[in-house]
């Protein structure tokens, strides 16, 4: 990964699941963001608000003037992709 995509790796990891890189989940938490982002039930659209957002470092205001929908589309979209990561991280941490 270059410097930038694993910084905002780094921030996206933190922000759902307040790990640093340091810790010893972390593996396990890039491991379950690539399958979240890989699996075929996440709509390109969702796709393109977390490029966005933890890729590109675009504001949810931004990103919504961007893509011509309300703010809170987007936040609900980044809301929902949260919950997605943290259930799997609870299953997989139990």
């Amino acid at each position: 990964l270059t410097q930038k995509k694993m910084k905002y790796l780094q921030n996206l990891i933190f922000d759902v699941f307040g790990v640093q890189p340091n810790d010893v989940k972390y593996k396990i938490c890039v491991d379950i963001i690539q399958n979240e982002i890989n699996r075929p039930s996440l709509s390109q659209k969702q796709k393109d608000v977390l490029l966005l957002y933890y890729h590109q470092g675009l504001s949810v205001t931004q990103i919504a003037s961007l893509l011509e929908v309300n703010k809170s589309t987007i936040s609900k979209r980044l809301s929902n992709f949260r919950i997605k990561l943290k259930l799997r991280y609870i299953y997989l941490t139990k």
